[in-house]
């Protein structure tokens, strides 16, 4: 299959891409690289990378000549970049193209259940541009584990990464919900979609998720797989005030259950840690999502 992934060298794209073509897949790579190109394998014959903005359609039509499926990455998943340059920011967020391949498939977020962020009315309104198309929405709980391209600006890789490099884990609040789903999990589901029957999936919306935690219980499974230290936990006043649970019963349905969870994210990234990965990721802002670029619009 030819497969088109915008927004390919994220964080998602930098592990699902490479398990791509490992299926055997041919997989062009369209992004604009605001955060590198996902470290991916660009020796691999079926790999085409295009460095390109999701704003100019001309563009992106190109990229979609001959596509037999489109999975859609493409944002700026980092709700601080609002505020660093919000018209950039929204804009990408909002910058959805549908094509009438055999698979659409477009990032949403569980988020949705709660739209009090910037990022999460984005993702309504991409939604309510591919209603009555055959677009699969898959909203992802927050992801959670190991990839290529490490972010640290997500609920529990940024709490491994603190108990590694401070020792302390900061806690705002901590009673606020929030859904997590294991990186691989949500890969394994995104090259399921591009198989299961059209009846199955075509013009449905799934929740992809594995835990439902408080923050302060996220935290002390962080510091219980810790045995070989001391963590702390600091807790101050709550600063965001979002909490929100998912189900994935819906996937379920065409026999997708996740087979990882928090603590498996944990133990893959402590272990990632304690062989000396990322030693700058103090200092390093692609770890956070965040840049000071500002592109033209």
């Amino acid at each position: 299959m030819n497969v088109l992934c915008v927004g390919g060298c994220g964080y998602i794209g930098a592990l699902l891409v490479p398990q791509l073509l490992a299926e055997g897949h041919k997989v062009t790579v369209y992004d604009l690289q605001l955060f590198g190109d996902g470290h991916l394998p660009k020796d691999n014959q079926n790999l085409t990378i295009i460095k390109g903005d999701v704003r100019d359609v001309d563009d992106l039509y190109g990229a979609a000549v001959d596509q037999d499926a489109i999975i859609w990455l493409a944002s700026v998943s980092n709700n601080a970049m609002y505020g660093v340059n919000y018209e950039f920011t929204h804009s990408v967020n909002t910058c959805l193209t549908y094509f009438p391949v055999k698979r659409f498939i477009y990032a949403s977020s569980a988020a949705v259940a709660d739209p009090t962020s910037d990022y999460a009315k984005d993702k309504i309104y991409c939604e309510e541009k591919l209603k009555g198309t055959k677009a699969i929405i898959v909203r992802s709980a927050s992801v959670c584990g190991y990839s290529p391209r490490q972010r640290f600006d997500l609920t529990v890789n940024m709490m491994i990464h603190d108990a590694a490099r401070k020792g302390v884990i900061t806690v705002n609040g901590g009673l606020q919900k929030r859904s997590h789903v294991h990186i691989q999990d949500l890969c394994d589901f995104y090259k399921l979609l591009l198989t299961e029957r059209d009846e199955f999936v075509c013009g449905q919306t799934f929740t992809v998720v594995a835990d439902n935690l408080s923050v302060m219980a996220t935290a002390r499974e962080v510091v219980n797989v810790y045995v070989d230290r001391y963590i702390q936990i600091v807790t101050k006043p709550r600063s965001d005030n979002r909490s929100y649970v998912s189900s994935g019963d819906k996937a379920l349905v065409i026999g997708f259950a996740p087979k990882r969870n928090v603590r498996d994210a944990i133990q893959d990234l402590k272990i990632k840690f304690d062989s000396g990965y990322w030693p700058d990721s103090l200092t390093n802002p692609i770890f956070q999502n965040i840049c000071d670029l500002k592109p033209p619009l």
